[in-house]
């Protein structure tokens, strides 16, 4: 699943919003925020889905920054629910981000 997302960092905290359409469960646009940390090139946030359900609406990912600052590697999941893999890449020549996400259920 491909997202858009922006970041800002300050001080290490990680804030922004993410934009999706919903390709698994055809419920359209989905728009989330961000909150997390970058401690060197360790990275980990949270996205909370606006008005999402008891069930999805949090996904915790945890990654590495590459040397070049460009992009995001690592691993996501939904508790108890479902996990993946993901990248973000630094759009080139623009401030937004771009990613993708793969999955398979947590067994």
């Amino acid at each position: 699943m491909r997202f858009d997302a922006v970041l800002r960092e300050a001080g290490g905290r990680i804030t922004g919003t993410i934009e999706e359409i919903d390709e698994a469960w055809g419920n359209g646009h989905l728009a989330a925020t961000i909150d997390g940390v970058r401690e060197g090139q360790a990275v980990r946030f949270a996205k909370f889905y606006d008005g999402g359900d008891e069930a999805f609406d949090t996904v915790h990912y945890d990654g590495t920054l590459d040397a070049e600052g460009n992009e995001i590697t690592g691993s996501w999941t939904v508790p108890g629910e479902w996990a993946g893999s993901f990248i973000m890449m630094r759009e080139t020549g623009a401030e937004a981000t771009v990613a993708a996400e793969r999955s398979a259920p947590v067994s």
